[in-house]
């Protein structure tokens, strides 16, 4: 069911990849990328919270999957190039 909602969402795997990580990319300081089902639509989508905000609570959304952008997570690795 999650592969034909992703492809049906987004028309494919990588495109959902590709906006995720643009979107994640995007997050100014700390926070998280998520892929969201959302129950009114019955649709998943991509959102992004900011430092520790839930995902439900704030976008209605029920997390499945979650890209940690908080500092601590790349930092040591990658400095400040987030992309990479």
């Amino acid at each position: 069911p999650l592969k034909g909602l992703i492809a049906e969402c987004f028309g494919g795997f990588d495109a959902m990849k590709e906006q995720m990580s643009a979107s994640s990319i995007a997050v100014q300081g700390s926070g998280w990328g998520w892929l969201g089902y959302n129950k009114k639509t019955g649709r998943i989508e991509v959102a992004t919270c900011a430092n520790q905000d839930p995902l439900e609570a704030t976008t209605g959304l029920v997390p499945l999957f979650g890209v940690d952008v908080w500092e601590h997570a790349y930092y040591v690795d990658y400095r400040n190039v987030r992309p990479n």
